[in-house]
């Protein structure tokens, strides 16, 4: 894996990509959650060996991307704003079939991208976020960013990144979110994107933690009845499901 910069609609974005042997023109794209950066992915895109190229991104606002300026929050959708800044990202590349594998707020973002851009052809989605909850902005402050952050720091793997890993999450972090991401935060979790889920043609992979307390499990019993084509997979663990049961994502991740 090697991290890359690319300019976007004059932003750099920070990114690691991992190109196979075989060049497929196909991409396995991971979109990370509320708080966490492309680090979050980086073990189990170390134990992949598959024909496609993969790449995680540093959402704008998140890792070592900038934030979006004030006019993003004109937007009806900040998450659709986010999304077709991604497929912007895209079209950098020459990839003619896309799989997304997100985390809760990159879900969001995907339920955007299955609609919108036709290079999207299957999607893998865990703790799906897109329903509009009932919680406070502290509470998705605290469970999106330090939360995660210290589960990550109890894991072998992630150990090693530890100053990264806190450098990334500096401004994120609850106590010390900027007043731009509290903003976007607030629009977020106040968007239901419900209405995008019945349109979504692709196979789509649920990913679910039966104990996962920022989207519960009847949220991907919502989204498996109303997204055609989809499937369900409930396992033991919390809002971070992919890490603590990483061999079943991983084969998941291998069938798409």
């Amino acid at each position: 894996m090697k991290c890359e910069v690319i300019n976007v609609q004059g932003k750099e974005v920070s990114y690691i990509l991992k190109s196979s042997k075989n060049k497929t023109k196909k991409l396995k794209l991971f979109l990370h959650g509320w708080g966490q950066s492309k680090e979050c992915f980086f073990n189990i895109i170390d134990k992949l060996e598959i024909e496609e190229d993969i790449i995680a991104i540093d959402l704008p606002g998140f890792g070592d991307t900038s934030e979006f300026d004030e006019e993003a929050l004109k937007s009806k959708y900040i998450t659709k704003y986010y999304a077709d800044f991604i497929s912007e990202f895209i079209k950098k590349f020459e990839y003619k079939e896309v799989s997304l594998i997100s985390h809760s707020f990159g879900a969001r973002l995907s339920f955007w991208m299955a609609n919108d851009n036709d290079k999207v052809k299957k999607m893998l989605l865990t703790g799906a976020a897109g329903i509009k909850p009932k919680r406070s902005l502290n509470y998705y402050l605290r469970v999106y960013g330090f939360k995660f952050q210290k589960f990550l720091l109890k894991t072998p793997f992630y150990c090693q990144y530890k100053e990264d890993i806190f450098k990334n999450s500096g401004s994120l972090d609850y106590k010390n979110a900027s007043p731009f991401m509290k903003k976007v935060l607030i629009k977020t979790v106040n968007e239901d994107l419900k209405f995008l889920f019945k349109k979504i043609k692709q196979k789509t992979i649920l990913f679910w933690g039966e104990n996962d307390d920022a989207t519960p499990l009847k949220d991907g019993m919502v989204m498996e009845k109303e997204i055609n084509n989809s499937e369900l997979i409930v396992v033991k663990g919390t809002h971070y499901a992919f890490l603590e049961n990483e061999k079943l994502f991983l084969d998941k991740i291998k069938e798409m």
